[in-house]
């Protein structure tokens, strides 16, 4: 179980590296596999919601956007980024409401 803990949060790091380096394709290959474990934490699926926000991908965004804040209603990094993905996407009262 150590080792997956180890594991996870090398990935994290590494995929936090690639979003600064703005390497968001590669973040989100390492994020999806993370993301795709039922004990993903919070913060691995907001930030690819995050990155698929910078690439464009709207409704990938705000698919794993609102899966955050179902995982973690009163997440505030969450919410916030659930808003902002939705106001990228145009969705203004949608934001107000994540928000």
């Amino acid at each position: 179980m150590r080792d997956a803990v180890s594991h996870s949060m090398a990935a994290l790091s590494e995929a936090e590296r690639l979003m600064h380096a703005q390497c968001f394709e590669s973040a989100v290959d390492i994020l999806q596999k993370a993301v795709d474990r039922e004990t993903a934490p919070v913060q691995a699926i907001c930030m690819l919601a995050s990155s698929y926000l910078e690439l464009g991908a709207h409704d990938q965004a705000l698919r794993y956007s609102s899966v955050a804040v179902e995982k973690e209603p009163s997440s505030v990094p969450a919410r916030a980024l659930s808003a902002r993905v939705n106001v990228a996407s145009g969705r203004y009262g949608s934001a107000v409401s994540d928000y």
